[in-house]
């Protein structure tokens, strides 16, 4: 197992465990609790987290650590209870990281200290370097993905030149190409990889406020505009913290917010299909740190999507039928920097800052099918 690596490695420190009572737990129908909410201390402090759970269902979590600003690693075992934690990198300045692992568990991690930086653990040890030094100065989201070969590949924006980059890691050599630089492409963007190594980038391209995706074919980037004010005037600015995930048949899903509500936007039968599934009041106030989703897919290839808005942290899920949405977590007055994944048994993991102490913490909604009771805890009801 990778806890075991990582321990007779001496590379983890424990960390501590406690529930928390900062869920927003209200009594509904059993039939309404499709998933019971629990929550976990990861870190004394932490934010801007990402998270990944493997297939054996350990759970992997990237942060920034205030103190010191360091990028931070936490591990929990599958099946475990305690929290382990260690520092990859320190006096970093403001960044994000994304993390993601490959086939054998092992985490790899992209981040943004004004450079573009990766840490990977190889089952023994942790190793960090440069990718595309000299490139520009990098700020902001970057993504990260490790092929079926085992090369990761990363997406990035670089600042000074206003571009989104590419660049993929074979041989030892980092290889590295533009995306797009057109209309100030990439503070926002997120990758995935399709059946063949190949890579889907959704982005945001700040001249217009515009969402837009982009593939590799094998030998060039596709790109297109999939929402802008020219397209649909109403929504303001579109395309902030967006997450893209793959169908079943490959086909991309991309969630992201305009300026008063999440949205969906799905590749079916060759057409673009967008949707809106939830409203809030219309953000004046807010900075980028406050649009985070990310979107997975459960056992049955139906979409997840965990976000954060002015209402609170939130879950929205297409149950075959229709999307419902769920309020997990009450605002309190701040961002919650969160991150989700699930597991093969449908439960979710969601990292978030608590907006009370800004310690760095993980709730768990465990899968209940529809009719059955829940054995313990109680979850927010599901609102259609």
């Amino acid at each position: 197992m990778f806890w075991s690596r990582l321990r007779s490695a001496k590379l983890l420190g424990p960390g501590g465990c406690l529930a928390a009572v900062a869920l927003l737990l209200l009594p509904g129908a059993a039939a309404a609790q499709t998933w019971t909410w629990s929550t976990q201390l990861i870190d004394t402090e932490g934010t801007d987290s990402s998270l990944v759970v493997d297939r054996d269902g350990n759970v992997h979590v990237s942060y920034r650590f205030l103190t010191k600003s360091q990028l931070k690693y936490a591990f929990l075992p599958s099946g475990g209870s305690q929290w382990f934690t260690m520092s990859l990198d320190q006096m970093l300045g403001d960044f994000q990281s994304r993390i993601t692992v490959d086939e054998k568990g092992n985490p790899y991690i992209c981040y943004t200290p004004k450079v573009l930086k990766f840490a990977s653990f190889d089952g023994r040890r942790w190793t960090t370097q440069a990718v595309d030094p000299g490139g520009g100065v990098v700020n902001y989201y970057c993504s990260v993905r490790v092929g079926a070969d085992g090369s990761p590949q990363v997406s990035w924006y670089v600042e000074s030149g206003v571009f989104l980059r590419y660049a993929i890691l074979k041989d030892g050599v980092w290889t590295a190409q533009n995306i797009d630089v057109q209309g100030t492409p990439g503070k926002f963007n997120s990758m995935i990889l399709d059946a063949h190594g190949n890579p889907h980038v959704s982005y945001i391209s700040l001249l217009g406020c515009k969402l837009k995706y982009a593939h590799y074919d094998g030998k060039g980037w596709i790109r297109s505009t999939l929402d802008a004010s020219d397209l649909s005037p109403l929504g303001g600015d579109r395309g902030m913290g967006n997450s893209i995930t793959l169908d079943r048949q490959g086909n991309p899903m991309i969630s992201y917010f305009d300026s008063q509500s999440l949205k969906f936007a799905h590749l079916v039968n060759g057409k673009w299909k967008l949707e809106t599934l939830d409203h809030f009041p219309q953000i004046t106030l807010w900075g980028w740190r406050n649009f985070r989703s990310n979107i997975v897919l459960d056992r049955d290839g139906n979409p997840h999507i965990g976000y954060e808005s002015i209402l609170g942290l939130k879950h929205a899920w297409w149950d075959g039928s229709i999307w419902k949405t769920q309020l997990i977590l009450a605002p309190a007055g701040t961002t919650f920097d969160g991150a989700m994944d699930i597991d093969s048994n449908n439960n979710l993991y969601f990292s978030y800052t608590d907006p009370v102490d800004r310690s760095l913490k993980l709730a768990i909604g465990r899968f209940t099918p529809a009719g059955e009771t829940a054995q313990t805890g109680k979850a927010a009801p599901a609102n259609n």
